[in-house]
């Protein structure tokens, strides 16, 4: 099996010498897939890292100009930030190492933002993206029922094979935030794709409610609530949410209801207890370096060397504070600025470009819902290193360019037009004379 991945990967990376869309596609499948986790004799030669520079050098050699909107710069600025944690890191090598490792985050966003183009190209990104999750909701079921899962908490709980699902609250994670990127392909309008997509996120959701992640079970809650007050018809859309939930509820297992109605008692949990104590610790390591924190990554390491036990934070904003101090919490809240600013400028325009497709207009609402739900999972998931953040940038990024050039081609015939009109009156003037 290494060998015929091993044969695909070679193959796709010469097509991705002559077509570096192609090549992104490929990029997006290594990114879900993870071909080196599953098999580390790829690891040795960090695919990830080394298919996403062939096809950026791809990219120079074919289009020889990268674009760096506004929200790329904002994403380079949280780059620069991790590096500013390096001189007084508690490990200054480690730290060091996670932020150039970051370094093929930044290649894949820019890839996504000067490849995707066009709207048939953004729209194939999407779909792509979409198909990717759903493989890792798909397999993870597949797997449950055959009896591979994780028994944590007292529960049987679905997880997958990489490091995107072999955690169940990475996996419940992932999934819920990306449901509202299927939402956008679930339209009447959307197509053939829709009957595709509807048994893809009937799948998900059920999957997400076999992780058992209370996180996940919330963010849901959150994001399809507040979808539904963002629709015209609110009252309806909100009653037909309620009663989706009500229906999962009645539907899902006593094992999972369980654990959802251990949220109503957790000075009892055991677990949420231990999280508070390691929250208390970050405070603790923020304020003894409040600018540029004890350095990116290294919260496992600090944490371990002070107590013996090697635990994660398990925070997004602690994360930030502790690891990145100051300085990290501002370039994140930067970057988030520009990434939901943005949308809501992709989402004005929007509105003036004529026979707009619907997924189009509706992406920066998705989009901004996927965020939040980050957000609120990033209270209990230390979530920077989060893939999900900087694909969404870069479609963001991406979208942004394809709306300023379809106002552009829209602008541009009329204003020949204006300008006819105009010389054509002064025409007219000197013949009155």
């Amino acid at each position: 099996m290494v060998w015929a991945i091993s044969s695909a990967l070679a193959l796709l990376a010469i097509w991705a010498l002559f077509n570096p869309f192609v090549g992104l596609i490929a990029v997006l499948a290594i990114i879900f897939v993870r071909p080196g986790e599953l098999y580390p004799i790829l690891d040795a030669i960090h695919v990830q890292r080394t298919f996403t520079l062939i096809v950026l050098l791809s990219f120079l050699v074919h289009q020889r100009r990268l674009a760096v909107p506004n929200v790329s710069k904002a994403l380079l600025f949280l780059w620069g930030a991790m590096f500013c944690t390096v001189p007084f890191a508690f490990w200054q090598g480690g730290a060091f190492e996670h932020s150039v490792d970051f370094g093929k985050v930044i290649m894949y966003h820019l890839l996504i933002l000067n490849l995707a183009t066009n709207a048939r190209r953004l729209r194939i990104v999407l779909i792509t993206i979409c198909v990717l999750v759903a493989w890792l909701g798909v397999w993870s079921t597949f797997l449950y029922y055959a009896g591979d899962y994780q028994v944590r908490m007292g529960i049987e709980r679905a997880v997958g094979l990489n490091s995107f699902s072999d955690d169940p609250n990475a996996l419940g994670i992932t999934l819920v935030t990306a449901l509202p990127l299927f939402l956008l392909f679930l339209r009447k309008d959307a197509g053939r794709i829709r009957w595709v997509m509807m048994p893809l996120t009937a799948i998900c959701l059920w999957t997400v409610v076999l992780t058992g992640s209370r996180t996940s079970y919330i963010v849901f809650a959150v994001m399809a609530l507040a979808y539904a007050s963002l629709q015209k018809y609110r009252v309806p859309a909100i009653f037909a949410v309620l009663t989706l939930i009500a229906v999962l509820w009645v539907s899902m297992p006593e094992q999972y209801r369980g654990r959802i109605e251990t949220v109503d008692n957790l000075q009892a949990d055991g677990s949420y207890q231990g999280r508070v104590q390691v929250w208390g610790q970050a405070w603790e390591m923020f304020k003894s370096n409040p600018l540029t924190g004890i350095g990116v990554g290294e919260f496992v390491d600090v944490h371990g060397a002070r107590t013996g036990h090697w635990l994660n934070v398990h925070s997004l904003y602690f994360q930030l504070l502790s690891e990145m101090g100051s300085l990290g919490f501002c370039a994140f809240v930067v970057f988030l600025i520009s990434v939901i600013r943005q949308n809501f400028l992709i989402r004005r325009q929007s509105r003036l470009i004529p026979q707009c497709p619907s997924w189009f207009q509706n992406y920066p609402r998705a989009c901004n819902l996927a965020l939040l739900g980050l957000l609120v999972a990033g209270y209990s998931s230390h979530s920077l290193g989060r893939d999900t953040w900087y694909l969404l940038a870069g479609l963001t990024a991406a979208a942004g360019l394809v709306a300023k050039a379809e106002m552009q081609s829209e602008k541009l015939p009329n204003e020949v037009e204006s300008s006819v009109k105009h010389k054509g009156s002064a025409e007219l003037s000197e013949v009155r004379v």
